[in-house]
């Protein structure tokens, strides 16, 4: 298998890296991967904290290969989404209270 970039997946690297460096100070970078979210300074659980660091959350749920031509999928799957529904509502309620 071949892990090299292509030509132009360089240039679109190159050039993804030559405008954020314009348009974020590395300063600026620092602070926003350091600095506890906007709303959130009363916390004081450290590991709380580095999960509100965090830009994304990826929330995943195995499925056994043997499942999916199963009816119960569908049911699975709703499950899953029920006990994801917190955390996907908290990141909408974050959203909602940023700044543009």
């Amino acid at each position: 298998m071949n892990f090299e970039l292509t030509e132009e997946q360089t240039l679109i690297q190159r050039t993804a890296r030559d405008f954020l460096t314009s348009a974020y100070p590395a300063a600026e970078v620092r602070r926003l991967a350091y600095e506890t979210p906007r709303g959130f300074e009363d916390v004081t659980d450290a590991d709380l904290i580095e999960a509100l660091r965090n830009r994304s959350f990826v929330v995943r749920y195995a499925i056994d290969p043997s499942a999916i031509t199963s009816p119960k999928l569908a049911d699975d799957l709703y499950d899953f989404a029920l006990r994801a529904k917190p955390l996907i509502d908290w990141g909408r309620w974050v959203e909602g209270t940023l700044v543009a």
